[in-house]
């Protein structure tokens, strides 16, 4: 009898060389041949001797490492093989396969792996798995929001129909202008999108130069939080003084 399984882990993950110094001291502890490899941006493939020399790898953003394999083999009826990547942009960000013929091994190793990734996924998972079209979906919501929001005001003051004349466009005209509105939207918010995935990487092996790169991360988004959060306090406050005036 032999089990197996294949299983994809889907959410967000920082890899840190805590990390990876855990899962390979796993790995070496219950198979004889153990072998590491890593692909770099510019499409470098690395074969690591240890895991020391993962550690230990320069990882600057011209020949940073965005896949890591680790593969332990005693036999092909026992064997574990762990990739960590997003380089194809897909929903997942690792894959492991898990061989073995005893099933008290088979299920304390998928046991110890789903541990080790639960422990990888950041705070902000939700927000890496957010889409361009998400924004766009938004910001579709906020303006028809405030579509809606002029209709019942100018219907309340009874100027809808005065209002509505003076916006008097055709069938094609309506269908153009929404075309345009949509494709302006679309053009918005890639450059939102591409904010929003370096401020909240899938995939970030923290392994030297790296280490930098998200000081550097961490330090926009606390300006960006703290801005949102100034801008809602003084909302709010606004808000108070103009009913109390």
């Amino acid at each position: 009898m032999i089990f197996e399984i294949e299983r994809e882990i889907k959410n967000a993950l920082i890899v840190e060389e805590k990390d990876l110094l855990e899962i390979f001291k796993f790995i070496t502890k219950r198979y004889k041949e153990v072998e590491i490899n890593a692909e770099c941006n510019d499409k470098t493939k690395i074969k690591f001797k240890n895991i020391n020399e993962v550690t230990r790898f320069k990882n600057y953003n011209i020949q940073k490492i965005i896949k890591i394999s680790i593969e332990g083999k005693n036999s092909f009826e026992e064997r574990l093989y762990v990739t960590i990547t997003n380089k194809d942009n897909t929903d997942s960000t690792a894959y492991f396969l898990i061989t073995s013929k005893k099933e008290e091994t088979f299920n304390y190793i998928l046991g110890e792996l789903n541990k080790w990734f639960l422990g990888a996924k950041p705070w902000y998972n939700f927000l890496a798995k957010i889409s361009v079209f998400w924004c766009l979906f938004s910001l579709l919501s906020i303006i028809c929001g405030i579509l809606t929001i002029s209709f019942l005001y100018l219907k309340f003051t009874g100027n809808i129909l005065q209002e509505a004349s003076k916006l008097n466009f055709t069938a094609p005209e309506q269908i153009l202008i929404t075309i345009i509105i949509i494709f302006l939207l679309y053009v918005i918010c890639i450059p939102i999108d591409k904010l929003r995935r370096w401020l909240f990487p899938k995939l970030f092996f923290l392994l030297g130069k790296q280490k930098r790169t998200m000081e550097e991360i961490k330090n926009v988004r606390k300006i960006l939080f703290s801005v949102i959060l100034i801008g809602f306090i003084i909302s709010v406050l606004s808000g108070l003084l103009l009913k109390i005036i």
